[in-house]
C-alpha cells in the first residue's frame, strides 16, 4: 500500500481510507460486510495520535520515521463448520460450574468465558468454577486457534448460561407466584423488579427443579454461519465476522550501521466489545512483541538442510529491553452475533507490526526491504547498494 501511495503521490493514511473496507463493501470473495466495521476508525485513531506526537529531529547518522500498516482478519476457521460448545450447571448450594472443551494457552480465555457466564447469571466471576480442556468432563469446544474463543465459544457460553437462567427463572416464578419474564437475577436471588423483597434464591430454584425431575443444566452451541468458497470461482462468505486493526511504528535507523530500533508503537483494534480490557491490552502487547521479533531478529539459519542456530543462544527473541513503548487502543464496533457484541483479538495483534516497521524503514532510508528479519547487516547492504550510482 505504501508503494502504491508513493507512486500515486497519495498520503499513506489517505490511500488506506479511500480503499479500506466500509459497511457495504465486498471482499475479494464477494462477501458483503454490513456490521462490526471499525476499520477506517482504527486508521483515524492512529493518524490522530501520530500527528499529535510528531517525528523526532534526525541527528548525526540517525534518522527517525513513522510507518503504518492495517489489517483485516477473519475470526474462526475459514469456510468450514467450527462450532463452540459449553455446559453450565448449578448445584444444591447455588454454585455454578462452567465446562468448556477448549484450553487457555495464555490468552486469558478462561477469564473471558467466566466473565461472560457471570454477566448472564448476575453473579461474580468468583462464584463460577471453570473446567476447561478436560476431555473427560467437557464437550468439544473446538481448537484454541483462529482467534475464535471469545467470539465462538464465548457465544456458546452465553447461550448455555441463558438456557440455565431460563430454567431457574421458571422454577423461581412458580415459587414466587409471579410471571417468569418479570423476574431478574441479582446476587444469587430472583425477584420481581418492582418487589425486591419477594425473592427466591438460586438454591431454592434448584430444589424446585429437582422436585420436578428437571436437571439444573444449561447447554450451548454456536456455529457461525459461513458459505464455503466455491472451488471454481473462489467466491463465498468464509468468515462470519472480521477483526480490523491499524498500527503505527516509530523507528530510528542508524544509517552508518543499519541498526533499527523500534521506539514506539500505536495500535488500534476493532474488537467489537472489550470483554476484558486488561486482556485486550495483553493481547496487543504480546502480538507486537512477537511481530517485532520476527521483523528484526528472529532468523532460522539453515545449511545443508540443518538448522545452525537451534538454541536461544543463537536464535534471538526480544527481551524486555527490546520492547518499545506501546499505546494500545480499541474501537468497539458491535458484532451482533458475538457474546455481548464481542469479536476477538489474537492473531490480528501480530499482523500489522512487521509491515508498519518496514514501511517506516523505507520512509526513513529510501530503500525498501523485501524480506525479514531486516538485520543490521541486511539493511547496511541495502543502503550501500542504494548509494551506488546505478543502484545495483
Amino acid at each position: 500500500m505504501d508503494v502504491l501511495a508513493e507512486r500515486l503521490h497519495i498520503d499513506p493514511f489517505e490511500i488506506r481510507l479511500k480503499n479500506g473496507l466500509k459497511p457495504g463493501s465486498q471482499t475479494a470473495t464477494g462477501q458483503t460486510l454490513d456490521n462490526a466495521m471499525g476499520f477506517t476508525k482504527t486508521i483515524h485513531k492512529v493518524r490522530e495520535e501520530i500527528y499529535k506526537r510528531g517525528v523526532p529531529i534526525s541527528s548525526g547518522s540517525k534518522k527517525y520515521c513513522w510507518g503504518i500498516a492495517s489489517t483485516f482478519y477473519g475470526i474462526g476457521l475459514s469456510g468450514v463448520s467450527n462450532p463452540g460448545a459449553a455446559r453450565i450447571e448449578v448445584d444444591d448450594a447455588g454454585d455454578f460450574t462452567l465446562s468448556v472443551g477448549c484450553g487457555d494457552v495464555g490468552q486469558g480465555s478462561s477469564t473471558v468465558l467466566t466473565q461472560i457466564a457471570a454477566e448472564v447469571l448476575g453473579c461474580q466471576t468468583e462464584e463460577i468454577r471453570l473446567i476447561a480442556g478436560d476431555t473427560d468432563q467437557c464437550t468439544d469446544s473446538g481448537v484454541s486457534a483462529a482467534s475464535r474463543i471469545t467470539y465462538i465459544v464465548g457465544r456458546a457460553v452465553a447461550i448455555a448460561a441463558q438456557n440455565l437462567k431460563g430454567l431457574l427463572q421458571e422454577a423461581a416464578a412458580s415459587l414466587i407466584g409471579h410471571a417468569k419474564e418479570d423476574l431478574i437475577l441479582e446476587d444469587g436471588f430472583f425477584h420481581p423488579q418492582e418487589a425486591p423483597h419477594r425473592k427466591v434464591s438460586v438454591a431454592e430454584a434448584v430444589k424446585k427443579m429437582k422436585a420436578r425431575r428437571t436437571l439444573p443444566v444449561g447447554q450451548g452451541i454456536f456455529d457461525p454461519e459461513v458459505v464455503p468458497l466455491d472451488p471454481k470461482t473462489s467466491q463465498g462468505s468464509p468468515m462470519a465476522t472480521y477483526a480490523f486493526a491499524t498500527q503505527g511504528a516509530l523507528i530510528s535507523v542508524d544509517m552508518a550501521s543499519g541498526q533499527v530500533e523500534v521506539l514506539s508503537v500505536i495500535a488500534c483494534h476493532d474488537v467489537g466489545k472489550a470483554v476484558n480490557p486488561a486482556g485486550v491490552i495483553g493481547q496487543i502487547e504480546g502480538g507486537i512483541s512477537m511481530g517485532l521479533g520476527h521483523t528484526l531478529m528472529e532468523e532460522v539459519l539453515v545449511k545443508n538442510g540443518l538448522i545452525q542456530n537451534p538454541g536461544f543462544g543463537e536464535y534471538f527473541v526480544p527481551t524486555v529491553m527490546d520492547i518499545p513503548d506501546v499505546t494500545p487502543m480499541w474501537i468497539e464496533d458491535e458484532e451482533h452475533s458475538g457474546p455481548f457484541v464481542a469479536k476477538g483479538i489474537g492473531e490480528p495483534a501480530l499482523l500489522p507490526i512487521a509491515p508498519a516497521i518496514l514501511n517506516a524503514v523505507s520512509a526513513a532510508t529510501g530503500v525498501r526491504p523485501k524480506e525479514i528479519p531486516i538485520t543490521p547487516e541486511k539493511l547496511w547492504n541495502l543502503l550501500k547498494r542504494g548509494s551506488l550510482p546505478d543502484g545495483s
